[in-house]
């Protein structure tokens, strides 16, 4: 759709299907990154993001940034409950050698080199000082992030979801939910474009 590619999976360890988007960006990994770790950007980009409060800072270098995080989220449709999440969310910049990827040891060559991975994973974690918002639906995330990579005209990007939202929801809520991630990457082309 535009530039982005939407593929869906099933996957073993949940009764709703992974999915991952796929695009180029015209922007630096650096660029990236400080979009993707930006509270006030995030908020901006998803319509349904209401709430975004890092709980905890685990590392913070040039290299990495490693956070526990509280979410909440509106339903895409009506009549649904919102959802919210407890997530560690980790950034790190990676190269990619023949023996496969390895951490980086300095920031040289991040934006220009072609074996530079930029990686930032969520999954779900247990915080007993963020129980659920009282009327929201405590989903669990298996794995959400993106990985990238330069090429010659900016990064390539994939984005991976495997969620599950738990509690009732109805097809029309993941179908519009998949059609706002694809949405969101659009507005990520524009607001990042070189």
């Amino acid at each position: 759709s535009d530039g982005v590619l939407y593929e869906a999976k099933p996957v073993p360890w949940s009764g709703v299907k992974a999915v991952r988007f796929t695009t180029t960006i015209s922007c630096t990994l650096t660029d990236l990154r400080d979009y993707l770790t930006d509270t006030a950007q995030l908020l901006k980009l998803d319509p349904l993001l209401m709430k975004l409060e890092r709980i905890n800072t685990h590392s913070d270098t040039a290299l990495s940034l490693i956070f526990s995080a509280y979410s909440l989220f509106n339903s895409p449709v009506f009549g649904v409950s919102k959802r919210d999440f407890v997530t560690e969310i980790s950034s790190v910049y990676l190269r990619h050698t023949p023996e496969g990827l390895t951490n980086m040891t300095t920031s040289e060559g991040i934006n220009t080199d072609e074996s530079s991975v930029f990686l930032q994973g969520a999954c779900s974690i247990e915080d007993e000082t963020r129980p659920p918002t009282k009327g929201a639906v405590r989903g669990h995330s298996f794995a959400f992030g993106f990985i990238a990579s330069p090429v010659r005209d900016g990064v390539h990007v994939i984005q991976v979801m495997s969620i599950d939202p738990k509690g009732w929801l109805p097809p029309a809520a993941i179908d519009a939910s998949n059609k706002i991630q694809i949405e969101k990457l659009k507005k990520m082309q524009k607001t990042l474009a070189k």
